[in-house]
């Protein structure tokens, strides 16, 4: 039933990718927001390439609101976001770089799924992340967390090119992410805790080197 699951979200952003809007603002045209009770629910017209930064004051982004907006290379968040809703932005694989605030609380899953992000850093105060939160992140090569998370074990899943793990946590985490099973990259732990991660019956096949 997993991979079941797994095949869905791949259909899904393949069908996904016929449905990205062709449409450019004219020239000087300012970028419109769906914005209601500081929730953003979509965005209008955009050019290719587009960088784009929420207004202050938003605190959720809709389930579903960018999926497969191609346009979008980056985005940035204002800090009183807390949560970032199912699919937001699957199949945006041109999206390469998000800054998360640090009030975000919650990423929903598939929330970044088939995008083309290339580093993530969780946010210290961020609690949850979702089943497929960054599934399909072919490009995706770093990510970085500083504290103990509830993540989904197929957060990752099939995210293949990751060679960078940033584990800014004195203990060990327990995380049975199914992606580490094929991970052959380094994970890079606080220096202090360098003999308690390679002691960890989870790590122990690991390359483990100290943050510096």
């Amino acid at each position: 039933m997993r991979y079941l699951k797994y095949l869905f979200v791949a259909l899904s952003l393949v069908l996904l990718g016929a449905c990205g809007s062709d449409d450019e603002p004219k020239q000087g045209q300012e970028v419109k927001f769906d914005i209601r009770n500081n929730i953003v629910y979509g965005v209008g017209q955009l050019g290719a390439d587009s960088h784009i930064s929420l207004p202050k004051g938003v605190t959720e982004v809709a389930d579903g609101a960018f999926t497969s907006r191609k346009e979008i290379k980056s985005i940035s968040f204002p800090n009183t976001l807390t949560k970032i809703g199912k699919k937001a932005f699957m199949g945006c694989s041109n999206l390469e770089k998000v800054e998360l605030p640090e009030s975000l609380k919650r990423i929903e899953s598939e929330a970044f799924s088939g995008s083309g992000l290339k580093e993530v850093t969780i946010p210290k105060e961020t609690e949850y992340v979702g089943s497929l939160a960054f599934a399909l992140c072919s490009d995706l090569t770093t990510f970085s967390f500083s504290k103990k998370v509830e993540w989904h074990s197929d957060a990752f899943s099939f995210s293949q090119h990751i060679k960078k793990i940033y584990a800014h946590v004195e203990e060990p985490p327990t995380i049975k992410w199914t992606f580490l099973n094929s991970f052959f990259g380094t994970l890079y732990v606080p220096k202090a805790s360098l003999e308690k991660y390679k002691n960890t019956y989870q790590y122990v096949n690991f390359k483990i080197e100290a943050i510096k």
